[in-house]
């Protein structure tokens, strides 16, 4: 398929074009993968095209399952706020382009919301996002859960006499102020202060 700027005056056939780090084991990469799978579930056509992340690309899932053009009238790009910048300037006008930046903080600088502001439609994964981008954005922001793939398992039942185990974790790869692991343990010495039976 030719990218979508050599198809002037031609109308895309309806379907949906996912443009995020598919090949990446970072979140971001998870993100795309999830979301794909959702909108795949739903017997629409669709089309994964990956976004390039050097030295961050093992994960082997959607090797055979990406086309190195979107084909489709509808394009949904997933990735950080910070990299729309750079995705803005490869907007295809012959498509309805629909926006999912993932955000962590409350507010959003104007440089920020001008990277957004060739899109037609803003989602966002989480009430805080909404927020943030509404406010940021001045316009509508539908809110698009993450979706998640819940294999099919057995429930592990707890033994009484074990503690219950909380799992935190977040990527060394980042900025401790992003994922501000001394908040986890604020929150869970509030939440638990007087239990015993309980581990993070």
């Amino acid at each position: 398929h030719k990218p979508c700027w050599m198809c002037k005056n031609k109308k895309l056939p309806y379907g949906l074009d996912v443009f995020g780090f598919f090949l990446s084991e970072i979140g971001l990469g998870q993100s795309a993968r999830l979301y794909h799978a959702a909108a795949a579930s739903q017997n629409i056509s669709i089309t994964a095209v990956n976004r390039s992340l050097p030295g961050r690309e093992s994960e082997p899932t959607f090797q055979d399952l990406l086309s190195q053009h979107g084909k489709h009238r509808v394009g949904l790009s997933i990735a950080g706020l910070v990299a729309f910048r750079k995705i803005a300037r490869e907007l295809c006008n012959q498509r309805r382009n629909i926006a999912l930046p993932l955000w962590e903080l409350d507010t959003v600088s104007e440089r920020r919301v001008k990277s957004l502001r060739g899109f037609e439609t803003l989602w966002a994964p989480s009430n805080f996002v909404k927020e943030s981008l509404e406010r940021a954005t001045q316009r509508p922001v539908a809110l698009l859960r993450h979706p998640l793939h819940v294999p099919a398992s057995t429930i592990l039942e707890r033994e009484p006499a074990n503690p219950l185990k909380i799992l935190f974790f977040f990527d060394f790869d980042s900025f401790s102020t992003r994922k501000n692991p001394e908040g986890a343990v604020k929150a869970f010495q509030l939440a638990f202060a007087k239990n015993e039976d309980v581990l993070l």
